[in-house]
């Protein structure tokens, strides 16, 4: 439909993540009923849900800012690891 891709920061961030582990990609429609699709779905819900409980939207904002101008030698904020098949981030903490 040649619209732009939404969220390209958070893709390129994937990306670079993703070059860390060996990965395989499979495209599925969301919402569509896939299984692990909708699995998905609820745990990216329930991790956003803990977040917006335990900060407020200027902490999560600045969460976000450092996030996406973190130096590569720094720690990464958003670790990804594989719990039961699926690839979770935990919350990291806010200083305060």
């Amino acid at each position: 439909d040649k619209k732009p891709v939404k969220n390209q920061d958070l893709w390129r961030e994937l990306d670079r993540l993703a070059t860390r582990h060996q990965t395989s990609w499979q495209w599925v429609k969301g919402h569509a009923g896939n299984r692990d699709n909708e699995k998905c779905d609820e745990l990216a819900k329930n991790e956003i849900a803990k977040l917006r409980k335990l900060h407020t939207r200027a902490q999560i904002a600045d969460l976000v800012k450092k996030f996406k101008t973190a130096e590569s030698q720094q720690p990464v904020l958003f670790e990804p690891e594989i719990r039961n098949g699926f690839m979770c981030v935990k919350s990291p903490s806010v200083e305060s």
